[in-house]
């Protein structure tokens, strides 16, 4: 079963050459990355450098994606996660689902591997990452334990490896990913 990702709707507002504020772009944000079975990234508004410019027409929402956000900016990203595949399906996805171990240095972004049908990889970005559960709930799987997240709750991670775990309905994060330093 294939799910069906919804459009996230991005207002930007700014202001005119006589400081008037207004609408800048009022539609579907541009900037999306497909998931498996229907799933999806989008990205609202990326900015490479702080303090991020506040003037101008340029859609900071439409650049190429790159999962990391920029060492000294920051990325405002929506993840559809689809429901779970059917039983059958997931019996089949399970088996053919790759679980690799991968090595890493641990004072720079990794990969652990360990995807399933229903679990993202083991990874860490070098950022402060800012997580909401918009709809729905998911796991946030870490070394220690695991955590069920539902509507309304919020983590805050700092460059620390998870994965997360979508073995229900599907559901909606919002994130805020800003730039870091390991070891800082």
């Amino acid at each position: 079963m294939t799910h069906n990702a919804k459009d996230i709707r991005r207002v930007v507002t700014g202001k005119d050459q006589n400081g008037r504020s207004g609408v800048l772009f009022d539609s579907a944000a541009p900037l999306t990355h497909a998931l498996g079975r229907g799933g999806r990234m989008t990205d609202c508004w990326v900015f490479n450098n702080s303090p991020a410019g506040l003037s101008g027409d340029r859609d900071d929402g439409d650049q190429e994606f790159v999962f990391e956000p920029p060492p000294r900016g920051a990325h405002f990203r929506f993840v559809d996660s689809a429901p779970p595949p059917e039983s059958s399906e997931r019996a089949s996805a399970e088996t053919s689902a790759k679980v690799q171990t991968v090595s890493f240095d641990a004072s720079s972004t990794g990969d652990r591997g360990g995807s399933s049908a229903t679990r993202t990889r083991n990874h860490k970005t070098e950022s402060v990452d800012y997580g909401v559960v918009v709809e729905g709930r998911r796991t946030l799987v870490l070394d220690d334990r695991e955590l069920l997240m539902e509507k309304g709750d919020v983590v805050i991670q700092l460059g620390n490896f998870h994965a997360w775990d979508n073995d229900n309905d599907g559901s909606i994060m919002s994130f805020i990913m800003i730039g870091g330093t390991f070891g800082g």
